[in-house]
């Protein structure tokens, strides 16, 4: 038995079936891009180029994105300056984190890396022989004694009975290996306000006077010690007060790899 259609039920008086458009996939977010590239994709290899013998580039990579995981403001910022704060950071074998070897700063929607003073020691200590760098204020009322010559002597008793007084002079001793004499730097105040003055960032220096002193008085014992790569390259990072325009990578082929990150479901 076939059941007839009506006579005046045409083509387009059937039943349609509803159609349900497609889901509009989400944007992949900045950090999931990094992610991909630095862990499992092209960039593995980059980080391998630039990280110094010892250091792992995974463990580089994955402090990398968890600092900038636990920072909203980094999350937020441009692709291109993350990317290269993390190459700046496998340069020199630093991780960001509570060390304080490197801090990733956020400002105007583009990361920046900045060394910090105990970034600067851990470079010391890697590159030049150097056991124990030791760094700290002189107040007014501690016994100190730095003395150079054929017999260097250094020596720092804070008075921890009393009043220390005003911090007047900041310094940084490094001890070596080879249980040769200690190489000191010592900075006065006026010393240290005076390059604040001439290259500081104010409101930086106002809000961390005495990490940016430190930093100070470590760097220039470091230029006494020598430079491997890495102290060097954190030196003209310092310098530039951002991280470097110039890129290891061509950016057209970056651009390119991050397109096929970014087309993947």
């Amino acid at each position: 038995m076939t059941t007839e259609m009506p006579p005046d039920w045409g083509e387009t008086d059937k039943p349609q079936q509803q159609q349900h458009p497609a889901p509009a996939r989400q944007p992949r977010s900045t950090l999931a891009l990094l992610a991909d590239a630095y862990l499992a994709g092209a960039g593995v290899d980059v980080l391998a180029g630039l990280v110094p013998a010892g250091v792992e580039q995974a463990m580089v990579a994955n402090a990398f994105l968890a600092t900038v995981a636990a920072n909203p403001d980094l999350m937020t910022c441009t692709y291109q300056s993350l990317e290269q704060c993390l190459r700046d950071c496998a340069r020199m074998g630093l991780l960001p984190g509570p060390a304080g070897h490197i801090y990733l700063i956020p400002r105007s929607g583009k990361a920046q890396a900045q060394v910090g003073y105990q970034g600067l020691i851990a470079l010391m200590k890697r590159s030049a022989g150097v056991v124990r760098v030791e760094t700290g204020a002189i107040h007014e009322h501690d016994v100190f004694v730095a003395r150079r010559g054929s017999n260097p002597e250094f020596a720092h008793e804070p008075n921890w009975k009393g009043d220390r007084g005003e911090a007047v002079s900041w310094y940084a001793v490094a001890y070596f290996a080879d249980g040769g004499p200690p190489q000191f730097e010592v900075m006065t105040r006026d010393e240290i306000e005076a390059i604040r003055d001439a290259h500081g960032n104010k409101r930086l220096w106002a809000a961390h006077f005495e990490e940016k002193a430190r930093i100070t008085v470590v760097r220039r014992l470091a230029k006494w010690i020598g430079q491997d790569d890495a102290l060097g390259h954190a030196f003209r990072m310092m310098d530039a007060g951002e991280a470097p325009a110039a890129q290891t990578q061509p950016t057209g082929r970056r651009d390119a790899i991050r397109a096929r990150l970014e087309s993947r479901p």
